[in-house]
């Protein structure tokens, strides 16, 4: 009977781990002033997003409980005010206007997203009003170097690109963990079938490691209530 509850528990654990790790949630909201036509700022709130606010320089955010930013794919998109799922990935899913599907996020994009949200990015103007300005060209820097259809270099950033990484073709390359960004592919629904649009999450708030949603610790409170109701019934 204990080897029994044992395997029982296991069971549990490996069954509801995985879903309880997916149903993350995100509020995306736009501000004046922080925006250029229909890319970034974007502004990501609510609990699933609080691990990862440390880690992010406060011109990069709007609020402590807050981050901002930018979006991968041209062709998807989200409604400012709305609630989506999500789940972290190093690729937009569906591959967006241009590249593969999925479409492995470049190395360029995570630099450049990473010194934004460290708040050493040099071509950007963090302050209002000159922030819309240069949320366009981070934005359409972005695109380019996920080959989206509209994106563009200005000239500071091929120059920070080339300085970087030898070459703008170069940093157009898989990412492939050399910088702590990580893609949010975004969905209207939980069962993830309905695909929105991918933002960028900046994930080294932990001192390297990507943090834990806050859901994760209800689980883990779950299952040291599952044990405690174990030793009870063993008494």
């Amino acid at each position: 009977m204990k080897k029994f509850l044992s395997v029982s528990v296991l069971l549990v654990v490996l069954m509801v781990i995985p879903s309880m790790v997916m149903a993350y949630v995100v509020n995306v909201t736009r501000t004046g002033g922080y925006y250029s036509g229909l890319g970034g700022e974007f502004t990501l709130s609510g609990t699933d997003i609080a691990g990862y606010t440390a880690g992010y320089d406060p011109k990069a955010r709007l609020s402590s409980s807050s981050i901002q930013s930018f979006c991968v794919e041209t062709d998807e998109h989200v409604s400012p005010g709305g609630t989506y799922y999500f789940k972290l990935s190093n690729a937009a899913i569906e591959g967006g206007s241009g590249g593969p599907s999925p479409d492995p996020l470049s190395k360029g994009a995570a630099y450049l997203y990473a010194a934004f949200a460290l708040g050493i990015l040099s071509p950007y103007d963090y302050t209002v009003p000159g922030r819309d300005a240069a949320a366009g060209d981070l934005q359409n820097a972005i695109w380019y170097l996920e080959q989206e259809s509209g994106g563009s270099l200005t000239a500071a950033y091929t120059t920070l690109l080339t300085g970087m990484f030898g070459s703008v073709a170069a940093a157009m390359q898989p990412n492939n963990g050399q910088f702590a960004v990580k893609v949010m592919n975004l969905y209207n629904d939980a069962g993830y079938t309905s695909p929105a649009q991918d933002q960028l999450v900046y994930t080294d708030s932990t001192g390297g490691g990507v943090p834990i949603p806050p859901t994760i610790y209800l689980l883990g409170a779950g299952l040291l209530g599952l044990v405690g109701l174990r030793r009870k019934f063993k008494k």
